[in-house]
């Protein structure tokens, strides 16, 4: 199972994320940042190489996405261990 859900602008399957980091601002990018021409975010590494951009909101909805499926993937095997049937 690998579902395909919506994160901000792209979408995507959740599972095919390898990678994420926060952007790091070093010299100059750093004085960007301090005076609110650059914007914070996380560089996202997916499984084909890829990379993609996500803004702060955008890493908070797919943690959230996460989360929503590990609970499912949880509660399907609980339900595969009483001897239901799906």
């Amino acid at each position: 199972m690998n579902p395909v859900k919506t994160i901000g602008r792209y979408q995507l399957p959740i599972l095919n994320v390898e990678a994420i980091q926060e952007k790091q601002f070093e010299g100059w990018r750093k004085l960007l940042l301090l005076l609110k021409l650059a914007k914070p975010g996380y560089v996202v590494t997916l499984k084909n190489g890829r990379t993609l951009h996500f803004t702060p909101e955008e890493k908070a909805a797919y943690d959230d996405a996460l989360a929503f499926h590990a609970e499912v993937v949880r509660v399907w095997g609980m339900c595969k261990s009483a001897g239901l049937r799906g």
